[in-house]
């Protein structure tokens, strides 16, 4: 999953801004580094939004950069979408899985390691299905403009996630 960001040059910093999420913006000494920080900043953003109950908004496309969060992060935004979606309070949605509240509220929360099993129970009573996906690279970071001009590559490792455009795929 990918959110949308806008790089601007302000000094000698990249500065990298998502407009889905008002207010989280960092920079960097380059485009390659404002596209890593933004993306620790993001997921920050996103997490918090999670663990204080709230629906953070879902990336719409758009031109610029896209930004890929951590795949068990995604999952997580999928599975409380789904929640906000279905109208179902996490008390609600336990009794149809048959798990507590509180296991709802801790596969919503982002410091909590979600099991694939009960994330497909879940997904399933939302009237979901879980799709995992790997890919050749995890690691590798890829820049691409999501309007005009030819991709643009850096080979520079980064952990969890990759940068590149992907305009409205789920995990």
């Amino acid at each position: 999953m990918e959110y949308v960001a806008t790089l601007k040059k302000e000094g000698i910093h990249t500065v990298i801004e998502f407009p889905d999420c008002p207010g989280c913006q960092s920079f960097g000494d380059s485009k390659v580094d404002a596209i890593e920080q933004g993306r620790e900043a993001l997921e920050g953003w996103l997490e918090t939004h999670l663990q204080e109950g709230d629906v953070p908004p879902r990336p719409r496309a758009r031109a610029g950069v896209g930004v890929r969060i951590a795949p068990l992060l995604a999952l997580k935004l999928e599975l409380r979408w789904a929640r906000d979606a279905a109208g179902l309070t996490q008390t609600e949605l336990a009794k149809r899985v048959g798990i507590s509240q509180q296991m709802v509220a801790k596969l919503e929360h982002p410091d909590y390691a979600l099991g694939i099993e009960v994330a497909d129970r879940v997904a399933h009573e939302l009237g979901m299905e879980l799709s995992v996906h790997l890919s050749e690279h995890p690691l590798k970071l890829t820049v691409h403009k999501v309007k005009g001009g030819p991709p643009k590559t850096a080979n520079r490792s980064m952990p969890r996630a990759r940068a590149q455009h992907h305009a409205g795929r789920a995990i």
